[in-house]
């Protein structure tokens, strides 16, 4: 299987959960206006209903003057304002110089704010503060005025329990939507790991996963039931193919050997300067060439298969490379390329002849592309858990968009489809690889490609 970049994106980079903060604003923001609704339907309501009472209270005084003159109306205001009255009623009679005659304000209010033929000023009330008052002012006669108001503690108190509740809603909003959110995201972010994690075992080349159904019949069943139909659909293709191809290898092998044999018979009895000996070695050649392809086939088809399991037995990686570094040291030598190998102590849990097979289609294909008078570079490293191979040549490498294809069978980058070779050398190595529970990618080595294999350590895979 191929490297990628770690995958899953967080909880913060959900979808679901971007939706559900979504959500989470519009249902906070419609709380907000719907208190400001009533917030503004209270008040209004209530600034009526004081200013109604005022203006009663106007006409009634309006009257007590009219009946019983300036030492009457007097009587009726210290009356009113006295302990039994109106605890927020308001009033105040100055004399022309605005000075208090009786009344309970202490005196003309400083400041106040003038909209028609009513005044606003604040007067502090404890507990609550600057308690809004609402008033009319009259003119008697001789220059005297009187002031008839009312506090609005109602409005005061109501606007306290208004923000308060407010701020109450909102957090409670908050909370219970975050907390939901979270519990519903992580609900969903659940059933999709579990399509994720399918998808991630597919693309590594297990065909037989299928997406997990839960029994509810909502949108991730439906959804799961056509994917794993899909699957399904997929597998029986790509395993018609498969049998086809591995059919047409396992058929071909014994009437390709048989020819073989019998073009061997015939160069041996052939004169050795006979003019069709070199015409019968080049088919002899050709025909090892075949049966070596179709015993790569037959050998990928078996490891796909999922044969023998790798035994729990340790291998020494590092030995490995030594032993097929000492078989192509020769080959290399010829062509003027020479190996260079670091080599840290490694073990795997497998198969030895298999992970001897990986090694030396790995410095196969190095030798096959690195220029003369280059050099091989071959490394083992044991890296938390992980026994990784490294080969590196100083060939014209494979451009990014192809790595992920070169593993496939037959799969040739277009500069090498001269070279010899079947390109099923790194679809071998994948295939053992995969066998083996590991990982292989290629990188850029400036100049040249690095094929980096990562197998499960003997330990990680015997504990």
């Amino acid at each position: 299987m191929t490297a990628t970049a770690p995958e899953g994106g967080g909880l913060l980079r959900s979808t679901v959960l971007r939706f559900t903060l979504a959500y989470l604003l519009l249902f906070a923001l419609s709380a907000a206006l719907l208190l400001a609704w009533l917030y503004w339907s209270v008040t209004a309501y209530l600034e009526q209903q004081s200013e109604d009472v005022i203006a009663a209270e106007v006409q009634g005084l309006a009257e007590q003057y009219r009946a019983r003159g300036l030492a009457g109306l007097v009587g009726v205001l210290r009356e009113r304002s006295g302990e039994r009255g109106d605890p927020e009623a308001v009033y105040l009679l100055t004399d022309p110089r605005l000075l208090p005659i009786d009344g309970n304000l202490a005196q003309w209010p400083v400041g106040a704010e003038v909209r028609d033929d009513w005044i606003d000023f604040a007067r502090v009330r404890e507990p609550l503060g600057a308690v809004p008052v609402r008033a009319r002012v009259f003119l008697l006669g001789g220059g005297f005025r009187l002031l008839v108001g009312r506090e609005f503690l109602k409005l005061a108190r109501t606007e306290r329990l208004i923000r308060r509740a407010f701020a109450w809603a909102l957090l409670a909003a908050v909370v219970l939507g975050g907390v939901g959110g979270i519990v519903f995201t992580r609900a969903v972010a659940r059933r999709m790991e579990r399509v994720n994690l399918t998808a991630r075992r597919i693309r590594e080349g297990d065909l037989s996963q299928r997406v997990p159904r839960d029994g509810s019949a909502d949108e991730f069943d439906r959804l799961a039931e056509e994917l794993n139909a899909m699957l399904a659909r997929i597998q029986a293709l790509m395993d018609g193919v498969r049998h086809v191809g591995d059919s047409l290898a396992h058929d071909m092998r014994l009437p390709l050997t048989r020819v073989r044999n019998r073009l061997e018979a015939l160069r041996e009895a052939l004169p050795d300067d006979a003019p069709a000996q070199a015409e019968v070695q080049a088919c002899v050649a050709d025909a090892d060439q075949m049966l070596a392809t179709f015993a790569a086939l037959l050998r990928i088809a078996r490891l796909e298969a999922g044969g023998a399991g790798a035994p729990a037995a340790s291998v020494d990686l590092a030995g490995v490379v030594e032993d097929a570094l000492d078989l192509y040291r020769a080959p290399g030598e010829e062509a003027g390329i020479a190996f260079e190998a670091a080599l840290d102590p490694a073990t795997v849990a497998g198969d030895r002849d298999l992970l001897f097979q990986m090694v030396a289609n790995l410095l196969d294909n190095a030798l096959k592309f690195a220029p003369p008078g280059s050099s091989v570079q071959v490394r083992t490293q044991c890296l938390a858990g992980k026994s990784r191979l490294l080969v590196s040549d100083r060939g014209p490498g494979v451009p990014a968009a192809e790595r992920e294809r070169v593993f496939d069978r037959f799969y040739r980058v277009e500069r090498s489809r001269h070279a010899p070779g079947s390109g099923l050398g790194l679809a071998l190595v994948k295939a053992v690889v995969d066998h083996h529970r590991g990982t292989v990618w290629l990188e850029d080595a400036a100049p040249g490609l690095r094929v980096v294999a990562e197998l499960p350590a003997a330990d990680s895979r015997t504990s």
